[in-house]
């Protein structure tokens, strides 16, 4: 099973919000964990060998949880997706975390 982590940006009502994403690929089957707003929560679904993901999860903020399905692109260099909640889309958008930690545009 492939794992990789993300360096995230995810655009809300309230503003932009940063966290971090870990993928874990089998073949089609896409899960991981999405640390963000405070919370670390799961989510699965698939994912194509180009990189087309669809999968839904759970975003808990400080006033409600939403359920959401999301649908993007993840590659092994980045992320960019649509989180489709039940009032709110939420676009999120990220790098790799490189073994060292240093995500690549911070690099010098």
């Amino acid at each position: 099973m492939e794992m990789r982590r993300y360096h995230i940006t995810m655009h809300t009502p309230l503003g932009t919000r940063c966290g971090t994403m870990s993928v874990m690929q089998k073949g089609r089957l896409l899960k991981g964990m999405l640390d963000i707003l405070n919370h670390m929560e799961p989510f699965c679904g698939t994912i194509e060998k180009n990189g087309d993901c669809l999968f839904s999860g759970r975003l808990v903020t400080l006033m409600r949880s939403v359920e959401y399905s999301a649908k993007g692109n993840i590659s092994p260099e980045s992320v960019n997706l649509i989180l489709q909640g039940e009032r709110n889309c939420f676009h999120l958008y990220g790098s790799l975390i490189p073994e060292d930690g240093e995500p690549e545009q911070e690099r010098k």
